[in-house]
Parts: C-alpha cells; structure tokens; sequence
C-alpha cells in the first residue's frame, strides 16, 4: 500500500482501522487535486488520527456589536473537572 508506505517515510503510524478512513479521504482528495504533496497528507494524517485530547470545552459564546453600544464578547468554557466557566470582555475590535 504505497500510502502507508510514504507515511511511514514521513514519520506517521497508523494502525489499519485509521488507515482506513485516511485513505478515504485520501481518494478525495486525489478525485479534486492533480498533486497530492507530503503537507496534504501531513494535514489528512493530523485531521484523522492524532486528534488532541479535548480538555477545555466550549459551551457557548456570545458576540455582540454594532455602532450603538459597546462591542462585547461573552464565553462559557466546561473545565477537566466539569465545571463551567463564564468571563465577558469589552473591546474596540
């Protein structure tokens, strides 16, 4: 499998079940790109496989702005320790 083959060149592991989805997202690619290069496949491998652990969530956020008023952004984030946290700040931009 000559894409397993250049992953592996480039330093990638991927087990046979992430393979998989890497190489269907591959074809795709290849269907709508008439060179696939070493930073495309990079960018398919870290989409598909190694995906960070998600520590902060966010719950909601809230923009406001226009030219009455103040511009104002507001955010709830859950923790690791499943608590939420909201902060709000005002700016110019």
């Amino acid at each position: 499998h000559a894409l397993r083959t250049r992953l592996a060149d480039l330093g990638y592991t991927v087990s046979n079940e992430d393979m998989k989805d890497v190489f269907a997202r591959f074809k795709a690619l290849a269907d709508t790109k008439k060179i696939v290069t070493d930073e495309d496949l990079q960018a398919l491998v870290m989409d598909e496989v190694f995906q960070p652990t998600e520590i902060w969530h966010l719950d909601d956020m809230q923009i406001v702005c226009g030219t009455m008023g103040m511009p104002t952004a507001t955010v709830r984030l859950v923790g690791p320790d499943g608590v939420r946290r909201t902060t709000s700040a005002v700016g110019t931009g």
